[in-house]
């Protein structure tokens, strides 16, 4: 077996664990919750939670954009003249400039959203939640999708188990004190920590791997090729992967918010299983 073919195998592995072990500490989160909370309460959690992912939709995701030009970059990185450093510095100012965005809108407009998917009762959640969506921006400019385009894939893995267990201790510790929806909101800032002093801790160890030596950046040029790319490819993209939270609103509205909270769970106990095959 070539040294490449090892590589891309030792990768499979790594992803492959990786996604199984953070599936397993979504679903005992999801357990946890919905035996703390009750299915009603629990459906009225997710409805809070969904909003920021639901807001992604319509923002670009440029990780769509790093899958397709790191790599190549990388490739030229062995004459200096690569441009990883401005894709991958372009692409966290998008993302920030996104959250800032996304957290205006749930905080500034509550009373409205609350309104809108029908439940009245979650201004004070959805505020919260739109303060603690900010502090996203703290885990700086790496991500899975970069560790995983440099085929650090150990790196990958161990960065989305120690953010999935930090939601998980969240949980426990909310769980434990009796905490209430808001409290446990305002806990999960914490939850954000962990991995983001990990992955900062990966680029101040390796900044010259993942930015480069000659650190080029050129914001013009890359962050209109990067909205330019993205843009058309976000909304389907983000769409396929998140319909289920899209489902929780259209439950939401049909039904009640115990609906919501079962069918919330169900799909936690669907990612598990297609995890594990």
């Amino acid at each position: 077996m070539t040294k490449e073919l090892k590589k891309i195998k030792e990768g499979i592995s790594f992803l492959s664990l990786g996604t199984l072990v953070s599936n397993v500490f979504l679903f005992i989160k999801a357990i946890l919750l919905v035996r703390y909370f009750g299915a009603e309460n629990y459906g009225l959690l997710s409805l809070v939670l969904g909003l920021p992912i639901l807001l992604e939709l319509i923002i670009v995701n440029t990780d769509y954009y790093l899958v397709y030009r790191l790599p190549r970059e990388i490739i030229k990185g062995g004459t200096g003249s690569d441009d990883r450093a401005s894709l991958i510095i372009c692409s966290y100012i998008v993302k920030s400039l996104s959250v800032i965005f996304t957290s205006f809108i749930l905080y500034f407009f509550s009373e409205e959203i609350a309104t809108t998917i029908g439940y009245g009762n979650l201004i004070s959640a959805i505020e919260i939640v739109a303060v603690v969506n900010l502090f996203k921006i703290i885990r700086g400019p790496l991500n899975i999708a970069v560790f995983n385009q440099f085929q650090k894939y150990s790196h990958s893995m161990i960065s989305d188990f120690i953010d999935k267990l930090g939601y998980l201790l969240v949980a426990v510790i909310s769980v434990s004190l009796n905490y209430s929806i808001e409290e446990y909101l305002i806990l999960s800032i914490f939850a954000i920590v962990p991995v983001s002093i990990y992955n900062n801790f990966q680029l101040l160890i390796r900044r010259d791997y993942y930015l480069g030596k000659s650190f080029n950046i050129d914001l013009s040029k890359d962050l209109k090729e990067m909205i330019t790319y993205s843009i058309p490819n976000t909304f389907r993209r983000q769409l396929d992967r998140y319909h289920g939270i899209i489902i929780r609103y259209i439950i939401g509205y049909l039904l009640n918010a115990s609906s919501v909270g079962i069918i919330t769970f169900v799909y936690n106990i669907y990612d598990l299983i297609w995890a594990v095959c």
